[in-house]
């Protein structure tokens, strides 16, 4: 009796516990294995080699410009998931008509509820050197037009825009719940006080919304690995040159376009890796700034 009441909790959790383990950890374990083998994803012959995918990998000029995009990438889309939902959300937070407020909420929202495809092909529209949006802008303001998705300068920022437009109202959204979260009566004491509004924000809602900050950083970092496929893929296929070509994109290109899943398992073992002590890191540091009280 004793065993079956042990072993019955287990079996609630079994069901999600398979579906983990197929598609999640499964997928990474055969990763890592392929990540040892040359293997043409056609043959039936995987050939084992041991390190020497991983030793291509880093000896690759594309695989050092992916992460170096990586990088930027996620440095630009840093203000698109943190200063500026802050802003708007501060600007918000000031409206005291509750119907209003909400409605700006909800057309900055809008965006948010878009597929990544459904975006990018409105972008590229607006993106169109000839006749589109933006390039219309530029004319009348007298500017040079730009060809955004085709000029090695500006295609990272290209996808940085169009990503970052689609998460700008998912982070206000956050950011104003936690303005709105604070107790009026700290704000109210501290402009009896004498505090002004930049005093008010810096010593009292910032270190308030401290756990929001952190929250929306860390799934910054973990969106830069994870959401930048779409985008690449259907704005830019990471040319020209490799200048908006990331590691995740990177890894299908290995598998998909040179037929190397050798190689782009390692890549994905590295970037997996990368990835991961960049979250760790973040908690270890970010923590530090973070109150919850």
């Amino acid at each position: 009796m004793r065993l079956r009441s042990g072993i019955i909790p287990y079996l609630y959790i079994m069901p999600a516990l398979l579906i983990l383990i197929v598609f999640l950890y499964w997928p990474l374990i055969f990763n890592l294995i392929l990540s040892f083998m040359r293997w043409d994803l056609v043959s039936p012959v995987r050939l084992f080699v041991g390190l020497q995918n991983y030793a291509e990998m880093w000896s690759r000029e594309s695989f050092r410009w992916a992460a170096l995009n990586s990088l930027k990438y996620f440095l630009g889309i840093l203000p698109f998931s943190v200063l500026l939902p802050l802003g708007l959300a501060t600007v918000l937070s000031g409206v005291r008509k509750d119907s209003t407020r909400r409605v700006y909420e909800t057309v900055m929202f809008m965006p948010t509820m878009l597929s990544f495809a459904v975006a990018c092909f409105i972008w590229i529209w607006m993106f169109n050197p000839i006749g589109g949006v933006i390039s219309r802008l530029l004319q009348a303001l007298g500017l040079p037009t730009i060809s955004w998705l085709s000029d090695h300068r500006y295609s990272l920022i290209a996808v940085v825009i169009v990503s970052g437009w689609r998460v700008v109202g998912y982070y206000l959204v956050l950011f104003a719940a936690a303005l709105l979260a604070i107790p009026e009566e700290y704000v109210e004491a501290a402009k009896i006080d004498g505090a002004n509004g930049w005093q008010v924000f810096w010593r009292i809602k910032w270190p308030l919304i401290s756990p929001t900050t952190f929250f929306v950083t860390v799934t910054t970092v973990i969106n830069a690995s994870s959401d930048t496929f779409v985008p690449i893929h259907l704005l830019t296929r990471g040319g020209p040159y490799n200048s908006s070509n990331n590691l995740i994109y990177l890894v299908y290109q290995y598998a998909f376009q040179f037929f190397n899943a050798g190689l782009a398992g390692a890549t994905a073992v590295v970037v997996f890796g990368i990835f991961i002590a960049a979250t760790l890191l973040h908690f270890f540091l970010g923590e530090r700034f973070v109150h919850y009280e």
